[in-house]
Order: C-alpha cells, then sequence, then structure tokens
C-alpha cells in the first residue's frame, strides 16, 4: 500500500469587490466605545437607568464622568429621618457636581424603628437640601412626608 499524502491547495487570491471604495478600504477603523462621537456616548448612556450602573460609569474616564454624572443626579430620590442624614453635607458639599443636573427631587421619610423626633430630623434635612441647591433648576419636588 502506498502512502497518500495530502498536499494544502492553496485557495484563489480574493478579489475586491467592484461596489467597494478601494480607496477607503485600507483606513482602519477604531470600532471602540471611545472612539464614539461624545453626542452618541451621550445618547447611549441616557438609556442606562440604574442609578448603581450609571455611578459605575462614572469611575470608566473622566470623559464618562462628565456625561454619566447629568443622568445620575437628574432624579434623586431620598429617604430623610434617619442615620443616613448625616451623610446630607457631603452630598451638599459645593465640590458635588452633580448638584448641578438635579432636576427632580422625591423625598421620603426613611422607615426605622425609632421615630422619636424623625419628621423634625427629616424636615431639617429637607430645608437644608433647598438651601443648597443651586437656584432655579428644580423641574419637580415632592415630599411624602410634610404637611402643607
Amino acid at each position: 500500500m502506498s502512502k497518500q499524502t495530502l498536499s494544502a491547495v492553496p485557495s484563489p487570491p480574493i478579489e475586491a469587490s467592484s461596489s467597494l471604495d478601494k480607496s477607503t478600504a485600507a483606513i482602519p477603523v477604531d470600532k471602540t466605545f471611545q472612539s464614539l462621537p461624545h453626542d452618541i456616548k451621550s445618547c447611549i448612556i441616557e438609556q442606562v437607568k440604574r442609578p448603581s450602573d450609571l455611578k459605575k460609569i462614572c469611575l470608566v474616564s473622566k470623559e464618562l464622568h462628565s456625561i454619566a454624572v447629568r443622568f445620575l443626579y437628574h432624579r434623586i430620590s431620598l429617604d430623610l429621618g434617619s442615620f443616613k442624614d448625616n451623610l446630607m453635607p457631603s452630598f451638599l458639599s459645593p465640590r458635588n457636581i452633580g448638584l448641578k443636573y438635579i432636576r427632580q427631587i422625591h423625598l421620603y421619610l426613611a422607615h426605622v424603628t425609632d421615630r422619636c423626633n424623625q419628621e423634625q430630623q427629616a424636615t431639617f434635612a429637607t430645608r437644608m437640601l433647598l438651601e443648597f441647591l443651586p437656584e432655579n433648576i428644580l423641574e419637580e419636588f415632592r415630599c411624602g412626608f410634610m404637611e402643607t
């Protein structure tokens, strides 16, 4: 019996399609998210709805931070009248660049077991919030615990 050897048959060269413009075929195309125009990135990030995801996007780069922070702060919901009110000063810091993007605020009374002075504490936090926000930026304000 003789051994048969298989030789690789070279494939024929692929010719460029006549409809393909040869002058643009050699231009490398960068297909990364970072290469997209700023406006396109903004449209994509606007579709992200979960604040935790927007927060992660803020950590990627300075450019994505500047885009995502607008959507992260557009609508905020706060549970007031709990130990977390101690974080309010850092939230309202003049260094917080997100404050100028707030358009909607929804405030609720936190669910805590000890409700002693909770409404007074929440009212104080609300006044502090409204005092430190830039003027004339709110489109909507809802407070679920204050009497009118």
